[in-house]
């Protein structure tokens, strides 16, 4: 698995309710049954999500909306708006990406992880079917995990993500590297040591997950 910190981005979060005081509203665009974040107790959680199952499973939202990112509309903007690992599995990700920065105040944070596109495991997860992903899965990562089909569209790459938002204040970015199950483990970095020298440095080919912050302009 893929590991990416919590900590740079729970201090940002912090620091929104810090400035906006008690009652800092939070969205979770697809939110799914599991927090992403440690928030403040004081702050008001919305979650979004496609799926009526996930939305029951739910216990941290104080309320939640059931729809499609790509489409839901939504009335009121939050303080902060989250998405994890979420862009990745829809045919649009570029309305779902509007939709998340209609839904931030000016001012306020979008918070977003996903897929590295163009990293080994991006490309191989594109290029390969559902039933692959799920057999990696079994026998690379050992764990039982409930994952989604991906369409993993470019447009979501780091580079592309960061253009689509140039308008808006970076404020935190980060890649993470996977972690695999020995022996599988010692191969894969060794594999990616050589791309790398293959690449001349080029090519960061074990950067395998990206987060990215932004701060949202008038």
């Amino acid at each position: 698995m893929s590991v990416l910190t919590t900590s740079g981005v729970e201090a940002l979060i912090t620091a929104q309710e810090a400035e906006h005081g008690p009652g800092t509203r939070v969205l979770e665009a697809g939110c799914g049954r599991f927090k992403h974040f440690a928030y403040p107790e004081t702050m008001k959680i919305a979650g979004l999500d496609i799926s009526a199952d996930q939305l029951e499973r739910n216990q941290y939202a104080d309320e939640t909306f059931l729809g499609d990112v790509q489409t839901f509309e939504l009335d009121r903007q939050f303080d902060v708006v989250v998405s994890i690992f979420v862009l990745e599995h829809v045919d649009d990700p570029e309305a779902a990406l509007d939709n998340m920065l209609a839904w931030t105040r000016p001012g306020g944070l979008l918070v977003l992880a996903v897929p590295n596109a163009l990293s080994v495991k991006g490309l191989v997860t594109k290029f390969t079917p559902f039933w692959f992903h799920h057999l990696a899965y079994k026998l690379i990562y050992r764990v039982e995990y409930s994952i989604f089909p991906t369409t993993l569209k470019f447009c979501i790459a780091p580079g592309a993500l960061k253009k689509r938002l140039a308008e808006h204040e970076v404020v935190h970015e980060e890649y993470g590297e996977e972690k695999l199950a020995e022996p599988f483990h010692l191969l894969y970095r060794g594999a990616m040591g050589l791309l790398r020298i293959l690449s001349l440095g080029r090519w960061h080919p074990e950067r395998s997950n990206y987060q990215l912050v932004i701060r949202k302009r008038s």
